[in-house]
């Protein structure tokens, strides 16, 4: 089997993924982001597949076509990080621009020139690449790809501080399924950064090289699809948490009026001996879907000055607040001997945790210890 038929196959698979992304029930935003990334996968290593990357005059406009498919994933992936938590805007359109430049330098230096014209672009191919091409592939790797993998991983850092003061659960946004992307993302562009290098170095033609940092690519994707199908992040249906950055916007606003006045502080302390009577007594952190706004109603606190208890009056953002509870109870549940015929995970999803995962992660973070190895230090056991 050649080398193009293997990346003919994995392109197959890209596409595949898309249709599971839009065949779930409850699509948001996000998942259409990701399908359409997906499906523009598809067709640039088809477009490879098709042109068998010949320079022939007749297969040229789709190597262009490819052009525009390139530029296209970065945009299209942030905006994937972005509607996580934020619906996609008018304003945000702009993010559009560098296709639409890629399209206007390939129509005015291609496209819509003479037939001639067309036929001597095709003949110098066979030796390099015309200028307007190798301007846009540098400002490919040097411009656009690191734009966007900053604004991407400034997007996941945010994320992940939403995550930490809305949900007591890390599966809600799934930030190591996008720093995995991210990942993905980075790896490809620099396997087409050292074949590009080799290209300029030691004069070898692209025609020559040019399958194997797609075929490289096309792996990674596969994986990548692999990984978000086996790890059920890409399948299962997102919460509709577009309400997250208006509640966060205004628990900020409110944050200023509070820290301001000082005739809530007496208010304050009696949320802050609310919401541990409400810890105590009704122990809603065992709920492993537990909220800020869930827990906010259950202690009869609204959740913005709830908010500022927590981080205040506790040092802890509302993620560690809730799991420091779990830790305790899972200790507390594991000191039962009722308890030793259950393994150490059925009494941490016992105890509120929603995952192996994150249970295990959790711990080892606030004891500097795994599980097991704390239970042998202090000598108890399940």
């Amino acid at each position: 089997m050649s080398l193009t038929n293997i990346l003919s196959i994995l392109s197959f698979q890209s596409l595949f993924f898309a249709f599971l992304i839009l065949m779930k029930k409850n699509k948001n935003q996000p998942d259409y982001w990701l399908s359409t990334f997906f499906i523009l996968i598809f067709l640039q290593l088809q477009i490879n597949v098709l042109t068998s990357f010949s320079t022939s005059y007749e297969y040229i406009d789709y190597g262009f076509l490819s052009m525009i498919c390139t530029t296209a994933w970065f945009p299209v992936l942030y905006l994937y990080f972005r509607t996580q938590t934020r619906r996609f805007r008018f304003i945000d359109l702009y993010h559009f621009v560098p296709i639409i430049l890629v399209a206007i330098v390939v129509f005015y230096n291609y496209t819509f020139r003479s037939l001639e014209h067309k036929l001597e672009v095709a003949e110098s191919l066979n030796d390099q690449f015309p200028l307007w091409v190798d301007v846009w592939r540098i400002a490919t790797f040097l411009i656009i790809f690191p734009l966007y993998t900053f604004l991407s991983w400034k997007k996941i850092s945010e994320l992940e501080r939403i995550q930490t003061q809305f949900f007591s659960y890390p599966e809600v946004i799934r930030v190591k399924w996008l720093k995995k992307i991210v990942a993905v993302m980075v790896f490809s562009i620099l396997i087409a950064l050292v074949f590009f290098m080799i290209e300029n170095i030691f004069g070898i033609p692209f025609l020559q090289i040019g399958i194997y940092p797609f075929l490289a690519f096309a792996i990674a994707i596969f994986y990548l699809g692999v990984y978000g199908i086996t790890n059920n992040v890409a399948l299962v249906e997102l919460e509709n948490e577009y309400s997250i950055v208006a509640h966060r916007k205004e628990d900020s606003r409110t944050k200023k009026t509070i820290l301001n006045d000082r005739e809530l502080e007496i208010k304050f302390s009696d949320y802050k001996k609310l919401l541990i009577d409400c810890m105590d007594a009704k122990k809603p952190y065992l709920n492993p879907k537990l909220s800020l706004k869930g827990l906010a109603s259950i202690a009869d606190i609204p959740y913005y000055h709830l908010s500022t208890v927590i981080n205040y009056h506790f040092d802890q953002n509302f993620y560690d607040f809730i799991n420091q509870y779990r830790i305790n109870e899972f200790i507390k549940n594991v000191e039962n001997k009722e308890n030793a015929k259950f393994t150490l995970l059925s009494i941490a999803f016992q105890s509120g945790f929603s995952s192996k995962s994150s249970f295990y992660s959790t711990f080892k973070r606030h004891k500097n210890l795994t599980p097991v190895q704390y239970l042998k230090r202090s000598g108890k056991s399940s």
